[in-house]
């Protein structure tokens, strides 16, 4: 078992559990710790405070929560709760802005999301960010449309006691919608169409977000079989690295983190760190996920 627990600071569980995921995943803790930025960015406060914790002892991280709060003004308040998928978002694009750079001859797959990008690059998105492609295919002419959009993580539906693989199945099956929806670019007709989404480019670290919130900040608490590995073809399986634990209520809950060394499931709890044994990991993933982390 290794390293240290983060101190809560006031309502800073769920910035300490996403500290610990991005810490303890290693091409993130390299990219981190290999930036060049200046004092005041949230990459440059990271790498301070991946340094102390390479001691390997708990620590009060006020330095950082005192400058994170300074950068994220206006957008995350000391006291408040912070939902960590939210957090993970606002996170991971301010180390792209602040890490980012311009590169030459760009093929036509990075013309498509440039935009997203702020037309910059960065070693962050690059392991992180992924793309669907969007196919809309017209069931009269047989006129395809595509579109990509990047994201950062995949964000799942859930339904009681399915697995993340077969979420991932349920959410990039195909669709046919009626003809009164959408009318055809290219014969000009309403026709009956089929919409499919799929993974065009799969990112190195595959994030997976569970919505367990609907529109009304209702929690869903229904359980969802966590698959360690998964493989999408042949040649590209991803494992279980990290886990983002929620329980409570969205406004007075509670988050950690588990994260997963040799293969041994260490449970970072603010201050307290402990490794699982496996009777109970079972329980704790299937009812208290709330973002994974792949490898």
């Amino acid at each position: 078992m290794s390293g240290g627990g983060l101190a809560n600071l006031g309502s800073t569980c769920a910035i300490n559990s996403l500290i610990q995921i991005l810490y303890r995943t290693p091409k993130i803790n390299n990219i981190i710790m290999n930036s060049n930025t200046t004092e005041g960015t949230i990459t440059y406060e990271l790498k301070d405070l991946f340094n102390v914790l390479n001691q390997n002892q708990n620590i009060t991280p006020n330095r950082f929560i005192h400058n994170f709060y300074i950068i994220f003004k206006g957008i995350f308040n000391f006291g408040e709760q912070i939902d960590i998928c939210e957090l993970f978002l606002f996170l991971i694009e301010k180390i792209h802005d602040e890490t980012s750079y311009n590169i030459e001859n760009i093929d036509e797959y990075y013309k498509n999301i440039s935009i997203f990008n702020k037309n910059k690059y960065s070693d962050i998105y690059k392991n992180l960010q992924g793309s669907y492609i969007n196919t809309i295919e017209c069931l009269g002419c047989g006129f395809c449309n595509k579109t990509y959009e990047p994201f950062i993580y995949i964000g799942l539906d859930i339904c009681e006691n399915l697995s993340i693989s077969e979420l991932l199945n349920k959410k990039f099956i195909a669709e046919i919608r009626n003809a009164d929806e959408w009318k055809c670019e290219k014969c000009l007709n309403n026709c009956n169409y089929k919409k499919k989404l799929d993974i065009y480019k799969y990112p190195e670290i595959l994030f997976i977000s569970l919505n367990r919130f609907n529109e009304y900040n209702k929690k869903n608490n229904d359980s969802v079989n966590i698959n360690p590995s998964l493989t999408f073809n042949p040649s590209l399986t991803f494992n279980l690295q990290a886990i983002g634990l929620h329980y409570g209520l969205i406004d007075g809950g509670h988050y950690n983190s588990i994260c997963i060394t040799n293969k041994e499931y260490v449970l970072y709890d603010d201050t307290s760190v402990c490794k699982l044994t496996d009777d109970i990991i079972p329980n704790i993933l299937s009812k208290s996920s709330y973002i994974l982390c792949y490898n």
